[in-house]
């Protein structure tokens, strides 16, 4: 990963846009300066979008950490050594899950650092 971190690019609420292609996810992030690469959802991260879009190949979603929107997702634990966070999916349209992902080093560039809970709402 090759973006320096400034300043969070995340403020309250934001719709977040993420795109399936040639079978693998990514997070549409204009304002990232590294590689596509480091935008790519993996180690579970991407069963969870599969799930969120009927294993389509786009889904919208807005993000919170503030405003407690229907759907959550919980930090696990830090990964300090080689970066990173594992989260739990926790809601999904009112039902609970228990939904393991991996979420990298993007997310302290969005955030600023790995939010204990993430809220978010399909669009």
């Amino acid at each position: 990963m090759t973006a320096t971190i400034l300043q969070p690019v995340f403020t309250e609420t934001r719709v977040f846009d993420f795109v399936k292609d040639q079978g693998k996810w990514y997070v549409e992030l204009p304002e990232y300066d590294g590689s596509r690469e480091d935008l790519r959802m993996v180690a579970g991260a991407d069963t969870w979008l599969d799930m969120l879009s009927s294993n389509g190949t786009q889904v919208s979603m807005r993000i919170s950490l503030n405003e407690q929107l229907p759907n959550r997702i919980e930090r696990f634990f830090e990964m300090p050594v080689i970066g990173g966070a594992y989260y739990k999916a926790r809601l999904l349209n009112g039902k609970r899950m228990n939904h393991l992902m991996w979420l990298c080093p993007v997310t302290k560039f969005v955030f600023g650092d790995y939010p204990s809970t993430i809220y978010y709402e399909l669009q």
